[in-house]
C-alpha cells in the first residue's frame, strides 16, 4: 500500500470530505491505521479502549475526525512504548 500524508490529504476540502466519506464506510486512512495499531496491540496482549469521534461513529454517531484516540493502562501504556522501539 502507498504511503500517503494524512495531513496533505485533510488540506484540501475535497480530499478531506473524501477521505470522511471512507472514514464512515469502515475504509480509509485513519479505519486502516486503526486496524493495524490494534491488531498489534492485541498481539501484543495489550488491553485498550478506542474512544473519541472513532468510538461514537461505531455507534453510529457521525462525526470527522484526524485523529485515533486509545486509552490504555499505565502498564499497557509502558509495554507499548517498549515495543514500539
Amino acid at each position: 500500500m502507498p504511503t500517503v500524508d494524512f495531513q496533505q490529504v485533510i488540506a484540501s476540502p475535497i480530499s478531506a470530505y473524501d477521505e470522511g466519506l471512507r472514514f464512515f464506510m469502515g475504509e480509509g486512512i485513519l479505519n486502516e491505521m486503526l486496524r493495524r495499531v490494534t491488531k498489534d496491540l492485541e498481539n501484543h496482549r495489550i488491553d485498550y479502549s478506542v474512544i473519541g469521534a472513532v468510538a461514537l461513529n461505531q455507534h453510529g454517531y457521525r462525526r470527522f475526525t484526524e485523529d485515533i484516540r486509545l486509552l490504555l493502562t499505565k502498564e499497557g501504556l509502558e509495554k507499548f512504548k517498549r515495543i514500539s522501539r
